[in-house]
């Protein structure tokens, strides 16, 4: 079937159940992976799961065509939900997906990502928009009109509001795609730290808009896995573009603080991978494996030290009249050698 615009979110929030078959299709993959996420989350218990949701590239399916339907027909062994994810998809198609929507009722829905512009005449696009028993869903880029409620919405779901002149200075400058957009908003969220409720502009001129809130979060996740000449590269590139001693410290703050609290319960015998998936506010997808990596290398009881440290630094910074340049440097040093 072929969705119309205003019909999109409804679908996506109950999916029919004989949709056998979703395409996804455009250029913007943030908005590709969020509806992913949200379609998977209806299909099956555990998108993350691996035996629960089966991954096929669009040349497989292309050269054993019995293999999608096969994996559509079957239970899981070991009970629960199951789906199918065709990755890369292009035209050529076809045969295997007309096998599945030809049959009555499937075990496993399939979802159909195509990361680039489909154009009308495109055989995948109109099978999946012909076809009673499948959908096809455009993701292409917001427009410059939708960006400051996508800008609002995005920090909703991260617990903050904006003032108008940061969520303006946002949208002009994070840009339309989703995936870019959802990483200058996790950015900014570190930066503001979890006891922060509103962005002001001067929070969102810091943090967006430049490679210096890139290299911010670099360094901070160079630091955490004890990356130290790295760290020190990035320091010296943050400093020479200007970024504040005390803002850099304040991040790591921030960022180490978070750290803390998930090794908590990390030491209360829960598995880093369930902390980081349940972590609040939302941990971007591309951060997670530098989490991971963190909490395999540091305990509560150092993160909290490390904490104090940070504290003293931002003090020393504001205070002593000690060279705040120097302060930093080396407690990055500091916390990256241990």
């Amino acid at each position: 079937m072929k969705l119309a615009p205003r019909e999109v979110d409804r679908f996506l929030k109950a999916p029919p159940p004989d949709a056998h078959v979703v395409l996804l299709y455009g250029q913007d993959q943030g908005l590709i992976r969020a509806r992913r996420e949200q379609l998977l989350g209806h299909w099956v218990d555990d998108p993350g799961d691996a035996l629960a949701v089966i991954v096929l590239t669009a040349d497989e399916v292309r050269q054993d065509p019995a293999r999608l339907a096969d994996e559509t027909r079957s239970f899981s062994m070991l009970g629960g939900r199951r789906a199918v994810r065709i990755i890369d998809a292009g035209d050529g198609l076809g045969e295997a997906l007309k096998a599945v929507l030809g049959f009555s009722s499937v075990e496993a829905p399939v979802l159909v990502e195509a990361p680039r512009e489909l154009a009308p005449s495109s055989g995948l696009r109109k099978l999946c928009e012909k076809e009673s028993h499948a959908a096809a869903i455009p993701c292409y880029r917001a427009d410059a009109r939708d960006l400051p409620r996508l800008v609002t919405e995005g920090l909703a779901t991260r617990g903050l509001t904006a003032e108008k002149p940061a969520i303006d200075h946002i949208a002009e400058h994070a840009g339309a795609d989703r995936a870019v957009l959802d990483q200058a908003l996790e950015k900014l969220a570190l930066y503001l730290g979890e006891d922060a409720r509103v962005v002001r502009f001067e929070d969102a001129a810091m943090c967006v808009g430049d490679s210096s809130a890139l290299e911010l979060d670099q360094l901070i996740h160079a630091t955490s896995a004890g990356e130290t000449g790295r760290a020190l590269d990035l320091l010296d590139r943050l400093l020479a573009a200007k970024q504040t001693p005390v803002g850099i410290v304040r991040a790591l703050a921030n960022h180490w603080r978070r750290l803390w609290r998930l090794a908590l319960e990390v030491e209360r015998g829960r598995a880093a991978d369930a902390v980081i998936e349940a972590a609040k506010p939302k941990i971007f997808f591309r951060a997670k494996p530098a989490f991971k990596r963190a909490l395999e290398r540091r305990r509560a009881r150092r993160l909290r030290a490390d904490l104090a440290a940070l504290v003293a630094a931002e003090r020393a910074c504001k205070t002593t009249g000690k060279p705040a340049d120097l302060v930093v440097r080396r407690v990055v040093l500091h916390l990256a050698a241990r």
